[in-house]
């Protein structure tokens, strides 16, 4: 008899995800990274990706660097003492500037964290040494902490979510300084900056990551704390993914495909936001999960609106398209990653050992 059910929660090993066929994008979508090049060397999953130009790429799988013109891809790990970590995370600021973010273990160990040797899990990318360099700041409050979440103020200060703290760092004067800590147990995942300034953070319990408990909203200027639950999204919400939070062009707050706040100018003196609840598509339901999430409907863990109005969310199932305009929905392809913007209008895409480059017409 062929087999056509196993045990729920049976040692059967589900499907590898990179087992399964890769769906390239259309052929807009250029492959920057030829076929000839060692599969081994190149990123499969990628959490992130910052462009500093159309011939630097930088993708947050540690932290590699790829040059489209010449196909060369270059591994960087910061080196402190005789200790080295790899930066697990990527973060382009406005200026240009380039940073690595780090987490307790080095090469797999704590080492270094252990021994007191570094403390800190910041650091800079130096071009013209053509290194990262680790960055502590004078009060040594960037200590012993690993990053969860990075963003950057209108007035290009850094904010990095520790656990449960939220700390401001000015690399100008290289003063970090604790602004908010959260008392009831929550830890924070990501957040988002609102037009007005106002810092919009997704909090989770730590013994469950990837479930998302409330939205805090902290106001950076009166220090004022306001949680709004989980807005229109259901009780319970038991799917594997964690809550996403995102501001498009014109101030609406996304919180995965779940759907927006609008929020007026006057919030939150007067009136009160409005939540519109997407009517959700199809074409997240995947078999890409495996395991007791196989054919489950996963959400999008990544969201990014490109110069033309057009949504680009990520998740397991691939990449999606949404027109807000016209609410069409579209899978482009089975890769999973984060999408980007260039100076030049370019949309960069990187997943499943590849990166593509998409030509916009704005």
């Amino acid at each position: 008899m062929a087999e056509v059910a196993y045990p729920y929660r049976a040692t059967r090993e589900p499907e590898a995800w990179g087992v399964l066929t890769p769906i390239p994008p259309p052929v807009e979508w250029e492959p920057q990274i030829p076929p000839e090049q060692d599969p081994t060397k190149t990123p499969w999953n990628v959490d992130g990706i910052a462009v500093r130009s159309s011939d630097e790429i930088w993708l947050s799988a540690g932290a590699v660097r790829f040059r489209p013109s010449t196909h060369e891809m270059v591994s960087y790990t910061v080196k402190v003492g005789n200790s080295e970590f790899e930066p697990y995370k990527l973060f382009l600021s406005k200026d240009g500037t380039l940073w690595g973010l780090g987490n307790l273990s080095v090469n797999g160990k704590r080492s270094a964290y252990m021994t007191g040797e570094f403390l800190g899990f910041l650091s800079r990318y130096n071009a013209d040494a053509d290194r990262f360099e680790a960055v502590m700041d004078e009060d040594k409050i960037l200590t012993g902490f690993s990053v969860d979440g990075v963003g950057e103020d209108a007035q290009g200060n850094l904010w990095l979510a520790f656990e449960n703290n939220l700390v401001r760092y000015d690399p100008r004067a290289n003063k970090a300084e604790r602004r908010m800590s959260q008392e009831q147990g929550y830890g924070f995942r990501n957040f988002a900056f609102a037009p007005d300034g106002a810092i919009w953070l997704a909090a989770h319990v730590p013994e469950s990551p990837y479930r998302a408990e409330q939205v805090v909203r902290y106001d950076p200027i009166t220090g004022e704390i306001k949680s709004y639950g989980k807005f229109g999204i259901p009780p319970g919400t038991s799917e594997n993914s964690y809550l996403v939070l995102y501001f498009d062009r014109v101030g609406r707050l996304w919180a995965n495909d779940y759907g927006w706040l609008e929020i007026p100018p006057e919030f939150p003196e007067k009136g009160s936001f409005v939540w519109y609840e997407l009517i959700r598509s199809p074409i997240f339901i995947t078999d890409r999960a495996g395991g007791e999430y196989k054919y489950g409907w996963v959400r999008p863990d990544y969201i990014y609106e490109d110069s033309t109005g057009i949504f680009w969310f990520s998740s397991v199932a691939g990449l999606a398209r949404f027109d807000p305009d016209s609410g069409d929905w579209c899978l482009v392809s089975t890769v999973h990653g984060p999408v980007v913007e260039d100076s030049e209008h370019n949309l960069w895409v990187a997943g499943e050992g590849q990166i593509y480059k998409y030509r916009l017409q704005p």
